[in-house]
């Protein structure tokens, strides 16, 4: 099982209750969002990252996947997409606002969410 998150939300894991214990549950996809670097990641010392070159390699494009060994024994893969400045939020707030999400979502993802808003917010 693998956990799909945006580098500025997984950087605010240490306000989540118990992010050690999450970070054994399963491996984490970490996606590049505009301005953070995956190379602060080292800043959060739980996470136990020992190569920081291969974050600052990531962060300047020489390579776009980069796996990361966790000291939970499970693994970070933190990967270079090209940069989107929409988050779940603006998507949350366009929603409720009845607001249109074209040129934010593929429109398969904006008609899945529409069918199943009611089941998203429970």
């Amino acid at each position: 099982m693998v956990f799909i998150i945006g580098l500025d939300a997984f950087l605010e894991l240490p306000a989540w209750k118990d992010p050690e214990a999450l970070l054994s549950t399963c491996d984490f996809a970490v996606v590049a969002r505009p301005g953070r670097t995956f190379l602060s990641l080292k800043e959060l010392p739980f996470l136990g990252v020992q190569n920081e070159s291969v974050l600052m390699q990531i962060d300047a494009g020489e390579v776009d996947l980069a796996r990361l060994p966790l000291k939970s024994g499970r693994a970070l893969l933190a990967i270079r997409i090209p940069p989107c400045d929409v988050s779940a939020k603006d998507i949350r707030s366009r929603l409720r606002n009845r607001q249109d999400l074209e040129n934010t979502l593929p429109p398969f993802v904006e008609s899945y969410i529409r069918v199943h808003l009611h089941d998203l917010s429970h």
